[in-house]
């Protein structure tokens, strides 16, 4: 997790960076650690941010709730789907 922190840093923030001094570097550095932290969701944690997984928030309830959601609407379209007739189709 640690390689692909700085293999992130370098090559999606810092690459595109003017750095003309060791300031910059260093604020460029703050700036995406904060942001990798506070802001950006990994997959390996679930969809939270490295802070949220930290702390304890949990997402992985409402997660669950929209997934259960999306089950129930995909099964009433089917459903529905499967009551409607069209002149094309038998039956």
């Amino acid at each position: 997790m640690t390689q692909a922190f700085f293999h992130k840093l370098k090559n999606k923030h810092l690459y595109d960076v003017n750095l003309t001094s060791f300031e910059i570097l260093e604020n460029e550095v703050k700036f995406y650690i904060e942001e990798a932290s506070e802001k950006i969701p990994l997959s390996v944690l679930g969809g939270l941010t490295p802070l949220e997984a930290i702390q304890g928030d949990d997402k992985n309830a409402l997660k669950d709730t929209l997934l259960e959601k999306q089950f129930t609407a995909s099964q009433q379209r089917l459903e529905q789907n499967k009551s409607v007739s069209c002149c094309i189709c038998p039956g």
